[in-house]
């Protein structure tokens, strides 16, 4: 009898563990940084149906390994949601890369769950906020969709009437594209979708192939974030060992437009943000980066280290963009909007000072200074087309100088011997050439006539350039290529479904 009760007491433990483990086992899977989180009511998941399991169909069979979670909540108003994912730590179980909110359906109830619209509006305000506010383990920040809500064509359908369907229209899903334009973050507009296609909407609740066809339309619009985010994280992307430094771009493939660093050891995210960063520019140490940002709610240089320690530089009246940092670290050149048009400043990292530097009729943008800070290259339009205008800094004399090219977007090599631009004189597209700086004697350096190559910058070497390629001049899918000077060799530096664009080359 002993012998059984210290048996007994023995398994106890033991079975506790096991129960332990199998319950917390759900949540272990869960710190993927490949998760997809839906939150909603019951037109997300119900006995009704669920659109999550379609979606999540739809990525398999795409080869994707990302997990899709409900976090559905039938019945929910947005404050019943809001109090839910305040107290169950939904956020912190699941740490999703991606979270698709389409709440709203139930606050247009006529009974005790009606929410006045400034409450709904309030109330989708913090939730976004919450979810904007989390952190992953990797340091990465939620991609965010806010899905609007299907329309109600059978107001015959308690607790809901024609109030309800009048407020889903003119009220909950114009408050819902205005928290999209306002928090930058995508929509998914569901209720448009349904506009189009009522018979999968017979009632409150879409039918089975409704269901089906909210999965396959949520599908198409996050897809191209998934296919960037997804190649980001497989890391295949790399820089070939033989090149030195480091390249930072600007690219989609996390939602948004950020600043993103590739090197020898792969593809790395610099800035997370809800808002459009761009145009980046090494410091001559390669430890910072200037960029532009409309993160304040308009575009001003931004700054930041290799740790995301990010500041902007200035306040501006208007809108900065196209920041350059000169060769001897000194200052940053950008382009301001002034009276409707781009004029060249200049910022000392010094004195703090701002200087404007043109003033010319017509647009004058994309300032590139020379490595003895003597003369810069502008892309001006100023009468038929774009051209490139050479500006002596210290004199103010200013000439055309690609004429016949139509050229733009030059930068000088780090030595000052050349500068490197772009001209769509033969195949319409855009080809790289490479000129001395004093007269421009063009050599074209690509000859892919099916691609449209842009955005050049010098390697810290010069013997290199890097770019952007595309197969149009307006494409939203270009690729990072290098090109060695003496060879034409070219390499494809990525390769993701994204659009990888303004790289720029900085030391190690």
């Amino acid at each position: 009898m002993k012998r059984k009760k210290i048996t007994i007491i023995l398994l106890i433990p033991i079975i506790i563990f096991i129960l332990g483990y199998l319950i917390l086992k759900p949540f272990s899977n869960r710190e993927s940084n490949y998760d997809i989180l839906c939150i909603g009511d019951s037109i997300t998941t119900s006995p009704y149906g669920d659109y999550t399991k379609h979606l999540a169909d739809f990525i398999n069979t795409k080869d994707i390994k990302l997990k899709v979670y409900s976090g559905a909540r039938p019945g929910n108003t947005t404050g019943e949601y809001l109090k839910h994912l305040k107290r169950s730590n939904l956020l912190e179980k699941t740490n999703p890369n991606y979270v698709i909110v389409m709440l709203g359906t139930n606050d247009v109830r006529i009974d005790r769950d009606n929410t006045p619209t400034n409450q709904f509006y309030n109330n989708m305000k913090t939730i976004i906020k919450i979810i904007k506010n989390h952190k992953n383990p990797d340091g990465s920040k939620i991609i965010i969709f806010i899905a609007t809500i299907p329309p109600i064509f059978n107001i015959d359908l308690n607790p809901f009437n024609e109030t309800s369907k009048t407020r889903i229209d003119k009220e909950i899903v114009p408050s819902i594209k205005k928290i999209a334009k306002e928090e930058k973050i995508n929509i998914i507009d569901i209720y448009t979708f349904f506009k189009n296609k009522p018979e999968l909407l017979p009632g409150i609740h879409p039918n089975k192939d409704g269901y089906l066809s909210i999965a396959k339309f949520m599908f198409k619009n996050i897809l191209p974030y998934i296919k960037g985010l997804e190649l980001l994280h497989r890391n295949k992307e790399k820089l070939p060992s033989r090149f030195k430094g480091k390249i930072a771009f600007q690219s989609n493939r996390a939602g948004n437009e950020d600043i993103f660093i590739i090197d020898k050891d792969g593809v790395r995210q610099i800035t997370y943000s809800q808002a459009n960063d761009g145009y980046p520019s090494f410091s001559p140490d390669g430890k910072n980066i200037v960029f532009k940002s409309d993160r304040s709610g308009k575009f001003e240089i931004h700054v930041t280290d290799m740790n995301r320690n990010i500041k902007k530089l200035f306040k501006s009246p208007t809108e900065d963009k196209a920041p350059f940092w000169t060769y001897d670290g000194k200052y940053i050149f950008f382009c301001r909007i002034v009276k409707g048009k781009e004029q060249v400043f200049k910022y000392s990292l010094s004195t703090k000072k701002i200087e404007q530097i043109t003033n010319y009729r017509g647009r004058n943008a994309l300032p590139a200074v020379s490595p003895s800070g003597r003369y810069m290259l502008i892309t001006s339009h100023r009468f038929i087309g774009w051209n490139l205008y050479k500006v002596d800094l210290k004199t103010g004399e200013h000439y055309k100088f690609a004429t016949g090219y139509g050229a733009c977007r030059a930068k000088y090599s780090h030595s000052g011997k050349s500068v490197v631009l772009v001209s769509h004189e033969f195949d319409k597209k855009g080809d790289l050439f490479l000129t001395p700086p004093d007269k421009f004697s063009p050599i074209r350096l690509t000859i892919d006539s099916e691609n449209a190559d842009y955005f050049p910058a010098f390697s810290t070497d010069d013997r290199y350039i890097v770019y952007s390629s595309a197969p149009k001049t307006k494409s939203k899918h270009y690729n990072i290529k290098i090109i060695e000077i003496s060879t034409r060799k070219i390499w494809e530096i990525t390769s993701s479904q994204a659009n990888d664009r303004f790289p720029y080359w900085g030391k190690d």
